[in-house]
């Protein structure tokens, strides 16, 4: 089983798979994902670029120690504010630091 510390999503899937089978990526098209294995294999340490989510009402983008985000849906308590975590620092997400930065 392998364990890293920076978040990966679906979109990853493909471009993991290609990787292993040793496989060029088709380049008629462009990718939301990436290849994390340099970075599972310890010869890279961090996502190249953010990851994007909207889901439930939610919309965020993350990369590796910073996530934005906020609701959009009503029953959610809507807010057309983002808030700004330091996912290193404040794991949980209680200190919202939009206001400061």
């Amino acid at each position: 089983m392998f364990r890293t510390d920076f978040a990966a999503v679906t979109s990853d899937y493909f471009p993991t798979a290609l990787d292993a089978a040793d496989i060029p990526l088709p380049t008629d098209r462009q990718y939301d994902g990436i290849r994390p294995l340099p970075l599972i294999a310890g010869k890279a340490t961090e996502r190249g670029s953010p990851i994007g989510f909207h889901c439930n009402g939610m919309e965020a983008w993350t990369g590796s120690r910073y996530k934005i985000v906020r609701t959009i849906k009503a029953k959610k308590k809507a807010s057309s504010q983002w808030e700004l975590y330091d996912l290193i620092d404040d794991p949980f997400e209680e200190t919202d630091l939009a206001s400061k930065y």
